[in-house]
C-alpha cells in the first residue's frame, strides 16, 4: 500500500459519509476508481424513515457516480447474516436493499463453503479434506469466487484458494 500511495496511486479518506462529500472528493482528486468500504456505513442526507429506502437511495446515488463521472465505483456491501452459510445468488443475499444488486452492473461474493458446499469443494478440487483442514488452521481457505450478476457476461463460480496471511488469492486447477 505504501508503494501505491507514494505516487498518489491511493488516496484513502476515512471521513466522507455522504453522497455529496464524495461527489465533492471526486471532483478535487479525479481518481480512476472509487471504492465503498461499505455502502451501509454511509449516511442518507434526507430522513426517508425506512432502512430499505435509504440503502436503495444510496445505491442509486453511487450508480448515478458511476455515469456522472464516467469512473467505475466498487461498493462493497454486508449481506444478510441469513445466508452465511449457503452460498450467495441473486439478490437475496443483499443486506437492507435487494436495489444494490439491481443497481450493480456486476455482482461477485467471496464466500468460504461450508456444511454441504465445503464437501462439494472438496470433490470438485480433488483433494484431501484433511489436508484442506490443516491448511485452513494455517489461514489458507477454499472460498468460492461467486459472480451472481454480469451485465456483459455469464454468471458462475469457481474454486480459489484464499491465502489469507498474504492477502491472496490462487486459482485451483481441478
Amino acid at each position: 500500500m505504501h508503494e501505491f500511495s507514494k505516487d498518489n496511486l491511493i488516496y484513502i479518506n476515512d471521513r466522507i459519509s455522504t453522497i455529496s462529500q464524495l461527489k465533492r472528493r471526486i471532483r478535487q482528486v479525479k481518481p480512476d476508481l472509487v471504492i465503498v468500504d461499505y455502502l451501509q456505513l454511509l449516511t442518507i442526507e434526507q430522513n426517508l424513515q425506512n432502512r430499505e429506502r435509504e440503502v436503495a437511495t444510496l445505491s442509486r446515488e453511487l450508480k448515478n457516480i458511476t455515469l456522472d463521472f464516467h469512473i467505475p465505483v466498487i461498493q462493497l456491501s454486508q449481506l444478510n447474516d441469513e445466508m452465511k452459510d449457503l452460498r450467495p445468488w441473486g439478490e437475496r443475499p443483499m443486506r437492507d436493499s435487494k436495489a444494490i444488486f439491481h443497481d450493480s452492473n456486476n455482482v461477485v461474493y467471496i464466500h468460504e463453503p461450508v456444511l454441504s458446499d465445503f464437501e462439494e469443494a472438496v470433490i470438485n478440487i480433488k483433494r484431501d479434506k484433511k489436508s484442506i483442514l490443516k491448511a485452513r488452521e494455517e489461514g489458507i481457505k477454499i472460498v468460492d469466487l461467486i459472480v451472481a450478476k454480469c451485465r456483459d457476461g455469464e454468471t458462475k463460480f469457481r474454486h480459489y484458494c484464499y491465502n489469507g496471511p498474504r492477502l491472496h488469492f490462487q486459482h485451483i486447477d481441478y
